[in-house]
């Protein structure tokens, strides 16, 4: 069975997270609008955190790793800047923010935050892992807010921002299982969902 080292996995990541930060400048320079340098940032902030992550292989030991908390806090900027790049756009074209597309998004955010909260109890996640997981969970979903409400106001293609956005969900809804229960068979999606998410995210912004 093919396996795939640890320097393997360190190459996937420089080479995914750069490419990813090339694709967003080059739309930002032929084809800028404000709420698109606002996502460039954003993924040059992801870019940040997948360098700091990359070694970081043993997540059910994150307490001990000082890096983690910084590469967490570059992936909550770069949600931020999604969030208010895409709310620029709303804003832009008089879109309502608080549309049906909010409204799903939102529902969302319910369902896994209750699926959170059920993983924890029966993990016994202490007070401290609870509340970082459940901050970060927002910042993910805060995103969402605003891309899922742009993209179903716009409808057509468009729509596969919100698909982006809910692919980037589940690929860090991953990682937060994989820090609550350790390693799964699920891992590998991580690096499946996560550049789709980016690239859709950043093409419709």
């Amino acid at each position: 069975m093919f396996t795939i080292t640890p320097v393997m996995k360190k190459i996937r990541t420089i080479t995914l997270t750069f490419l990813m930060s090339l694709f967003s400048i080059l739309l930002w320079v032929f084809s800028p609008n404000e709420g698109r340098a606002l996502c460039c940032v954003g993924m040059l902030f992801s870019t940040v955190g997948d360098l700091i992550l990359m070694d970081t292989d043993g997540l059910e030991k994150w307490k001990k790793l000082p890096w983690f908390y910084i590469g967490g806090g570059a992936f909550a900027v770069t949600h931020l800047l999604y969030f208010l790049g895409y709310f620029q756009l709303i804003q832009k074209e008089n879109l309502p923010f608080f549309s049906f597309g909010f409204s799903i998004a939102l529902s969302v955010y319910v369902l896994f935050l209750f699926l959170l909260l059920i993983l924890f109890r029966r993990a016994g996640t202490s007070a401290v892992q609870r509340g970082l997981i459940l901050a970060y969970d927002f910042m993910i979903s805060l995103a969402s807010f605003a891309i899922y409400s742009y993209a179903f106001s716009k409808g057509g293609w468009y729509l596969l921002a919100a698909f982006g956005s809910l692919s980037f969900f589940l690929s860090d809804l991953l990682i937060i299982l994989r820090i609550v229960l350790g390693r799964t068979r699920l891992d590998p999606l991580v690096w499946v969902l996560y550049p789709i998410g980016q690239v859709l995210i950043l093409f419709f912004a």
